[in-house]
């Protein structure tokens, strides 16, 4: 090879000498870059995520009106409770309408053990308390929330709820006051509820039963089960939901306008469950229910009467708007007597 040669030979090796340490960078580079985000996403993999602390629901508890240690007394608490009435004028009490329930019962056949009252306090003077029974082997209570310093008491739990609701619903004018007539539908008649966006009919007559038998499951009674067929019909604009929480509405009273029928899960929702069940009807006590606007639902009642009704039944539709109360009725055209 000449010299010419060898240099030209030099210069191509030199050239691909310079592209291959050029290459090789990159190369490097790019695997260096890839290898740090393996590595930073393999740390955050194996680093553990702190736990969240889980967030309580707290429960609704009212605000009493003063601070610190209570300055009332547990037998303060339960006298509030006990003779609270919602005016001067009425004749019922939680104490007597709790008597007239568990005299009923007794008298229905079942076995009544009461335990009596009992408060604890809650501090600020407000106190939780809570009439205790057994009936039939099984313990139950109604309890309120009484703040002694506001002199108000408010449901606890559902019999206590429920039992307020009813007391409301027995304010009578005071005597020689012009009372107005209300005059109820009848069986048959559309009742419009505009605070909560419900027709209801009574689309049959009702009757009285001594038995209700569904899905292997007996209930009887010597005094009967009222039946009431009932179409709700959702007038809103909007789908409606249907829940347990939705028969608290309805009650019965007699021409004496007292309550007429047991409000119990045994006298009221275990005998609409299993009526509606035996018929293929839908209940709402243990199914909620979706229901479209103008969607109409058949259903039915079913109630245990107490011994004490007497005359003609009318069925009462409570329904609120804030604090205000609305009722609504429907005379059943049926009439019962008293059993001694």
């Amino acid at each position: 090879m000449t010299r010419q040669q060898w240099i030209i030979l030099a210069i191509l090796f030199l050239a691909v000498f310079i592209v291959f340490c050029v290459l090789a960078t990159t190369i490097i580079f790019n695997l260096s870059a890839e290898i740090s985000l393996l590595l930073a996403m393999a740390r955050a993999t194996l680093t553990p995520a702190p736990t969240p602390t889980p967030t309580s629901v707290p429960t609704f508890t009212p605000t009493p009106l003063t601070t610190g240690p209570s300055t009332s007394t547990a037998d303060e608490a339960i006298a509030l409770v006990r003779d609270f009435r919602y005016d001067s004028t009425q004749q019922e009490t939680v104490g007597s309408l709790i008597s007239t329930l568990l005299v009923a019962s007794q008298q229905m056949g079942n076995t009544v053990q009461v335990e009596g009252w009992h408060a604890a306090d809650q501090g600020g003077n407000l106190w939780l308390v809570t009439f205790s029974f057994w009936e039939n082997e099984k313990p139950s209570s109604y309890e309120f929330w009484a703040d002694t310093t506001a002199s108000t008491v408010k449901g606890y739990n559902d019999l206590g709820e429920t039992l307020l609701t009813f007391l409301s619903q027995d304010l009578r004018p005071p005597s020689g006051t012009p009372t107005p007539v209300s005059v109820a539908a009848s069986v048959g008649d559309t009742v419009r509820d505009d605070f909560s966006h419900w027709d209801y009919m009574v689309t049959e007559q009702p009757r009285l039963v001594q038995a209700i038998v569904g899905l292997g499951q007996e209930v009887t009674s010597t005094v009967g089960y009222l039946i009431i067929p009932l179409r709700l019909t959702n007038i809103s604009d909007e789908t409606q939901e249907i829940e347990s929480s939705y028969y608290y509405r309805f009650s019965v009273r007699d021409e004496d306008s007292r309550l007429a029928t047991h409000l119990s899960w045994d006298g009221y929702g275990q005998p609409t469950r299993l009526y509606c069940q035996a018929e293929n009807l839908p209940h709402f006590a243990q199914n909620p229910q979706q229901v479209a606007p103008g969607e109409r639902v058949d259903t039915a009642l079913a109630f245990e009467l107490l011994p004490t009704a007497k005359g003609q039944l009318i069925l009462d539709i409570v329904v609120y708007e804030g604090n205000s109360s609305h009722t609504f009725s429907i005379n059943l055209d049926l009439e019962a007597r008293p059993v001694r």
